[in-house]
């Protein structure tokens, strides 16, 4: 049977200021790179079609990535691949 933790004060504003910050890192990182994408088409000097599929291909790593981070979170406990995850984004 689990216990149930209180957390209060300012550990309870750190942990939601967290959590909201780990729920917007997706939306944040699309919403900066849309409006890049013909000037990353013309920095790279390559069609739209390759600046597109590197907006698609972030979106089946997110979603490959939820795939691999779950199982992993059930075996190694929930802070260390958040974490290395964030690093790694």
């Amino acid at each position: 049977m689990q216990t149930s933790t209180k957390i209060t004060g300012f550990k309870k504003l750190w942990l939601i200021f967290i959590l909201a910050f780990m729920s917007a890192v997706a939306p944040l990182s699309t919403d900066m790179y849309l409006p890049a994408l013909a000037h990353v088409q013309e920095a790279f000097a390559t069609s739209e079609f390759f600046t597109q599929l590197s907006l698609a291909s972030f979106f089946i790593a997110f979603a490959l990535g939820q795939l691999i981070y779950g199982p992993l979170s059930d075996f190694f406990g929930r802070k260390k691949p958040l974490i290395i995850g964030i690093a790694l984004f």
